[in-house]
């Protein structure tokens, strides 16, 4: 009974007001077309990325790689010209990266496995300078800044006395992980389409070489 009321009052109405909807009509065709002239000249401002690590500067040294260091990446991109030169651009963006690494430490008849696992958040600045006139080409440099949250478990084997005297004397809390973070990439990008490109960074970040995929929009 409800909805049979609320259909006539509907019906009602739409007669009624044929005028009202004619008005409403008009301006949403008008509206549509305005936003189809937008729309024409929209252009890419936001490029979201992930990238697949090689080489773990972070722990590589002296731990083995678990997880590679795996980047997901948001990068603003509105200012062109910058400085007054020509076909140079800085984007602002940030980057968070996770990785996981183990070390293995020998101490006389006892050994320390020490599984670190980090996450990495940077804010990023890049200039983009187009050295290739093909505008497919998107050559940059990034500056990092951020910091890394990580944590560590240990587990010892072996004798029992030695493991003791390491702990007694705090070699198990030697491993230094996290903390601030400064690094610098060289990168290159091909985009196949308007909004997808491959890219490839070297440089001294979470990992020496970064290899990755980028979306626009």
């Amino acid at each position: 009974m409800a909805r049979n009321a609320v259909s006539k009052r509907f019906t009602f109405a739409a007669i009624g007001n044929y005028h009202l909807h004619e008005k409403y009509f008009f301006f949403l065709l008008l509206s549509l077309s305005v936003l189809h002239s937008t729309g024409q000249t929209i252009t890419h401002h936001s490029v979201v990325g992930m990238s697949l690590g090689l080489g773990n500067l972070r722990y590589g040294r002296t731990c083995t790689t678990k997880v590679p260091p795996l980047t997901a990446s948001y990068e603003y991109m509105e200012f062109a010209d910058v400085f007054g030169i020509k076909d140079f651009s800085l984007g602002l963006g940030g980057r968070a990266t996770f990785t996981a690494v183990q070390s293995v430490t020998q101490y006389g008849k006892a050994e320390l496995t020490s599984r670190i696992s980090e996450l990495l958040t940077t804010v990023s600045v890049s200039g983009h300078y187009t050295f290739i006139p093909d505008k497919r080409w998107d050559t940059y440099a990034t500056i990092l800044l951020g910091w890394g949250i990580a944590g560590n478990k240990n587990s010892w084997k072996g004798d029992e006395e030695t493991i003791a005297l390491a702990k007694s004397l705090g070699w198990e809390n030697q491993e230094k992980v996290g903390g601030p973070f400064f690094g610098i990439m060289a990168g290159c990008g091909y985009w196949f389409t308007e909004c997808f490109a491959g890219n490839v960074e070297i440089g001294y970040g979470s990992a020496f070489l970064n290899i990755g995929a980028c979306y626009r929009f």
